[in-house]
C-alpha cells in the first residue's frame, strides 16, 4: 500500500490510498459522480493526474447536473443507481469511477452488484465524522469488499479521504421535520408518580436486561405507516440472545466518559447544533434555520453540555438522555464501556416488549384510559405544546413505567441510534436472522421518535417507525441506549 497526497484549489487536503493496482490502460473512462452537491474544486484537483491515464466522460449523474441542487423529493438511491448505470452504458465499460459523498456510495454500491462495470474507484469521503477511526475503517472495508470484485487484474483501488468541513458548514438533521415555527415550550424536570427525579448512575451497564432472543414479526403493514421509511413489509426476523439497556444513555453516563477520556462531540468541534426554536428564549437573537423546517434552528454553542446553547445547562436533567449526540460520538461511548449500539430489529425487538405486532409497547392507545404513557408533542401542533404529558422538551429517561421488558421510553423522548445503515428494502428470505442492515449508506437508522412527535405531523413513535439520519448530525431530540 502507498500513499499520496494532492491539494484543491481551495486548500482541502486530499489524501490517496492506493489499495491496488493500476495496469496503465489508456482506454478507461473517468465517470465523477457527486451527491446532492456539485463538488468541482475537488474533481479539478484529481484532474490532472488521472488525465493521463482517463478519459474523462462526464462530471455529474444524470438529473443532478451542473446546478448542485437537490434531485425532487421522489428521486430515490434507486433512481440514482439507474442514472449511473445509464451513465456508465454512455461512457463506455469498463468505466473507472470517482464518487464524492453520497455519489462514492452509490458508486460503492453499484460496484457490488455489478463488478464488471467498474474498472476502479476513487472514493472522496468529507464531513467531520471522518475524524473517527472507525468511520474511516468503515469506509475503507466497503471500499476493500468492493475492490475484491473486480478482476484483480485491472483493479484500480483508490479511496480518498479528506480533511473534515469547517466548522459552521451546513448539516441538516434528516430525521423528519417535528416542532413549531413559533410558540414556547415550559421546561419540567419531573413527573409525579414516577422516578422523574431520581438521580441515575453512572455505571452505563448496570441497567441491562437480558432478553433470549427468538422469533417476532418485524416491521407493519398498518395503513396508517409511512410506506417511503420501509416500515413495511412484515417480517419474520430470529434474534439470537442480547442485552440492551432499560433506559437510553443519560447526561451524567456522558459525563462520566467524557471526564475518563477526553471526548470531543461532533457538536463541539464544529461549534454549533441544531436547537428546536420552541426551547429558546423569546429574546434569543435571530438565527439560520433549516429550510423546509425551519423550527430547527442552528445555535453556536449548543452541545451535550448546553442542550438550549451557551445560556443552558444540565442543572436538573442529570437523568435526562445526553443529547446533541452523533452516530460517532454513541459508538465512542459504547466503546468506552463495553457495550455496543443496538441493530434496527434488537431495538425493536427490545421495544416492542413481547407483544406481536402493537401499535405501541404497552398496546394499541396512545393513552389509555386517560394515561400518558411517553413523552410526545401534546396540544395543538405545531402552535403550542400543553404538556398534558407531564413534559415539554426532554423528560427523565425512567420517567414512565417499563414495557414488557422492562424498558423505558421507547416511544418519544429522543430518537435513539442504531447500529445499521438505512436503507428501505429488505431482503426476501424469512426468517431473517441477526440481520444487521446493508453493508453500507448514506444515514444511519434512527428509531423511537421524540418530544416533538404529534399524530397529526409525525407519529414515528411507534416500535414498527423508522427514521433515517446522517451519522454526523446532532440535534437537540437525539440520544442513544446501548446493548450487548
Amino acid at each position: 500500500m502507498t500513499a499520496s497526497s494532492t491539494t484543491a484549489p481551495d486548500g482541502v487536503e486530499v489524501a490517496v490510498e492506493h489499495l491496488g493496482t493500476d495496469s496503465g490502460d489508456p482506454t478507461r473512462r473517468l465517470v465523477c459522480t457527486t451527491g446532492w452537491a456539485n463538488e468541482r474544486s475537488v474533481w479539478s484537483a484529481l484532474a490532472d493526474d488521472l488525465a493521463a491515464d482517463h478519459a474523462v466522460t462526464t462530471w455529474d449523474l444524470r438529473g443532478h447536473g451542473d446546478s448542485g441542487t437537490p434531485p425532487p423529493g421522489n428521486y430515490s438511491r434507486q433512481h440514482a443507481l439507474g442514472d449511473l448505470a445509464a451513465v456508465l452504458d454512455g461512457a463506455g465499460r469498463p468505466a473507472v469511477l470517482v464518487g464524492h459523498s453520497l455519489g462514492g456510495y452509490l458508486s460503492l454500491a453499484h460496484t457490488l452488484d455489478h463488478p464488471d462495470d467498474v474498472a476502479g474507484l476513487v472514493l472522496v469521503a468529507t464531513g467531520p465524522g471522518f475524524r473517527k477511526a472507525e468511520a474511516r475503517e468503515e469506509w475503507n472495508a466497503s471500499v476493500r469488499a468492493a475492490a475484491g470484485k473486480m478482476d484483480q487484474a485491472r483493479r484500480l483501488g483508490l479511496a480518498l479521504r479528506t480533511r473534515p468541513r469547517r466548522a459552521g458548514n451546513g448539516r441538516r438533521p434528516r430525521s423528519g421535520p417535528h416542532g413549531p415555527p413559533e410558540g414556547r415550550c415550559r421546561m419540567r424536570h419531573g413527573h409525579p408518580g414516577v422516578h422523574g427525579g431520581t438521580l441515575m448512575g453512572v455505571d452505563p451497564l448496570a441497567r441491562m436486561v437480558d432478553l433470549p432472543g427468538g422469533t417476532f414479526r418485524m416491521g407493519t403493514d398498518d395503513p396508517s405507516r409511512y410506506p417511503g421509511d420501509g416500515e413495511g413489509p412484515v417480517r419474520e426476523v430470529e434474534l439470537t440472545p442480547f442485552a440492551i439497556s432499560a433506559t437510553a444513555a443519560t447526561t451524567a453516563e456522558f459525563a462520566a466518559f467524557v471526564d475518563a477520556t477526553g471526548h470531543v462531540t461532533t457538536a463541539e468541534a464544529e461549534g454549533w447544533s441544531f436547537v428546536f426554536a420552541g426551547l429558546l428564549p423569546d429574546d434569543f437573537p435571530d438565527t439560520r434555520g433549516v429550510v423546509g423546517a425551519e423550527w430547527w434552528r442552528q445555535v453556536h454553542g449548543a452541545d451535550w453540555r448546553h442542550p438550549e446553547g451557551p445560556h443552558s445547562d444540565l442543572d436538573g436533567r442529570k437523568d435526562h438522555p445526553v443529547v446533541h449526540v452523533s452516530w460517532f460520538d454513541a459508538t465512542a461511548f459504547a466503546a468506552w464501556a463495553g457495550g455496543r449500539l443496538p441493530t434496527e430489529a434488537e431495538w425493536e425487538h427490545a421495544a416492542r416488549g413481547g407483544l406481536d405486532q402493537a401499535r405501541l409497547p404497552w398496546g394499541e392507545d396512545l393513552t389509555p384510559g386517560g394515561e400518558h404513557r411517553c413523552n410526545v408533542w401534546t396540544g395543538t401542533f405545531p402552535v403550542e405544546d400543553t404538556a398534558e404529558d407531564g413534559f415539554a422538551g426532554t423528560c427523565p429517561v425512567d420517567a414512565f413505567p417499563p414495557n414488557g421488558y422492562g424498558l423505558h421510553n421507547c416511544s418519544g423522548n429522543v430518537w435513539e441510534w442504531c447500529a445499521d445503515w438505512f436503507a428501505t428494502r429488505h431482503p426476501d428470505e424469512r426468517p431473517l436472522v441477526d440481520p444487521a442492515g446493508p453493508p453500507f449508506g448514506t444515514d444511519r437508522v434512527v428509531k423511537g421518535g421524540s418530544f416533538l412527535c404529534h399524530d397529526s405531523y409525525c407519529h414515528r413513535y411507534r416500535p414498527a417507525a423508522r427514521s433515517a439520519t446522517t451519522p454526523e448530525s446532532t440535534t437537540a431530540h437525539q440520544g442513544f441506549r446501548l446493548a450487548r
